[in-house]
């Protein structure tokens, strides 16, 4: 895995501990929910699971159906997913394209 570049700005020490992290707990080698992603608070996650998207990977599968183009995922988690807090989508997106710049 890639380290993050030493500049790297994050949006949360929750953002930067999904990133730095594969999608599974290592302690439990279970697969991580929605909500260990950064901007993705108790709403959204409830939204998200009413959609399908209970897992991490689910999200992230999402914005790789949007060919990872944050624009076209930010437009998704507001019309489909109801998030409508600009700073929530931003943080959301952020943390995918950070997530797949550093693990694939």
């Amino acid at each position: 895995m890639a380290a993050a570049h030493p500049t790297e700005e994050w949006d949360s020490k929750k953002q930067q501990t999904f990133v730095e992290a594969g999608l599974k707990d290592p302690s439990t080698q279970e697969y991580k929910k929605c909500i260990e992603m950064g901007g993705v608070g108790e709403v959204t996650a409830k939204k998200l699971s009413d959609l399908g998207f209970d897992y991490a990977y689910n999200l992230i599968g999402q914005y790789m159906v949007n060919n990872m183009d944050d624009e076209a995922t930010n437009h998704w988690l507001e019309n489909e997913v109801g998030v409508k807090q600009k700073n929530l989508r931003a943080s959301i997106v952020g943390t995918m394209r950070k997530w797949c710049d550093q693990h694939l």
